[in-house]
Order: structure tokens, then sequence, then C-alpha cells
């Protein structure tokens, strides 16, 4: 080993209030025991590796709001001015949480939404509620005006698929309407599950990660 991590990836909890067909936790083929960091454990990797570290990812395959302390882990990655990140998928968005996002010094909050309505968004966000996301969004963009603070910045991340690839055209102009800092358009992977490909890949190529082989006729 060269060196201390200047980059970190820290999942505060490995399990998710949706079903989203081909991620490890939402279908069950993740078989570890469901649980949250504990706020101790996270104090101690930050104590050991935060003098090194500028960025750090609060997220992997669960859901990070569902650990009480998320805000408390980011206010003390924050203090040894560390860049933090964490993604969610805007259920958990009250007024009482956004303001612990803002007081907490966030850098940036990444939201999933994968379609612009419930119909679209919930074919694959099995278990979604657009409208309460939407809302968690703007009751966020708003205490951050009232607040006059900068962040976290807020990004709105849309993974293309083949059932809500015509309103991937829509995002900016929903995302600018709703306040959101940035809007960003994900190509679909099926990680674990190759299976899957034909029922959620895209058919424009421009939206898809994969290229097509191409078999040879000699």
């Amino acid at each position: 080993v060269y060196g201390w991590p200047s980059r970190l990836m820290i999942e505060p909890a490995n399990f998710c209030n949706l079903k989203c067909p081909t991620c490890p936790v939402g279908n069950g083929a993740i078989l570890k025991a469901k649980g949250a960091m504990s706020l101790e454990n996270f104090k101690k990797i930050i104590d050991q590796a935060g003098d090194y570290l500028y960025h750090l990812a609060l997220w992997n395959w669960g859901e990070p709001f569902l650990n009480k302390d998320l805000a408390e882990m980011i206010k003390y990655a924050r203090r040894k001015n560390i860049y933090v990140i964490t993604s969610t998928n805007g259920h958990f968005l009250d007024e009482a949480t956004c303001s612990s996002i803002i007081d907490s010094g966030l850098s940036e909050l990444i939201i999933a939404l994968d379609g612009l309505s419930q119909e679209t968004l919930s074919q694959y966000r099995v278990g979604a509620n657009f409208e309460k996301i939407v809302q968690g969004i703007k009751t966020l963009v708003e205490l951050k005006k009232i607040n006059q603070s900068k962040f976290p910045k807020i990004q709105l991340q849309f993974i293309a698929m083949k059932h809500n690839q015509h309103e991937a055209g829509k995002l900016i102009e929903f995302a600018r309407g709703i306040g959101i800092d940035k809007a960003v358009i994900k190509t679909f992977g099926t990680h674990l599950d190759m299976s899957r490909l034909k029922e959620f890949e895209p058919d424009k190529k421009e939206l898809s990660r994969y290229a097509k082989a191409v078999k040879s006729r000699n």
C-alpha cells in the first residue's frame, strides 16, 4: 500500500424501502444481514483516514437515509473539509430531514428519479411515490433559499431504460422547473443479472452503455 486513500465510499445502510428488480438489494440477491453502520464506527474510519480524504461517497446499494445518524456522519466528515456526497431515492426528504441535511454541510445530494410521472417511475422503482419525491425536492430547494445556503448541490439522476426513454428529453426542463442544480441521464446496467437486459435496455443507441456484437460471416 503506497498511501492512505484520497477517496472513500462508505455505505451507511445496506437495505432499502424500494424493490428495484435488477438491484441486488431490491431483488434480494444480497443475502448478508441487513443493518446500518453505527456512528461510532463511522467516526473511527474518519479519525483514521479523514486527514487524507478529499471526497467521501456515502452510499452503495442501500438507501442512506434509513440510517438515523446520516446527518451526524456528514457533519463529522465535513469538519475535516471533505467533499461529502450521498445518493437517495428521495422518499425521506421531509422538512426536518431537509433542515438537518443543510445544517450538516452536505456538499452534494443525488436524487434518483427514473421517470417524470408515477406510472413511468414505478415500473422500475417498485414502491416509489412520484409526488412524495417531487415535494421533498421542492422542500429542500425552498429551505436552501430560506437559509441562504448554496449547499447541498442537488443533482437529479435519471437512468434511461426502455420504458422511460421517451421522457429523457424532458429532463432538463423538469429539473429547471423545480430548482435542481444539475440533471444527469445515466445508462442502465444490469449488474448481476444479464437476463433482464432486453427487458430494460433502451432502444435508442445513444442511451445504452452496451455495444451490440456483430457475428462474422466467415
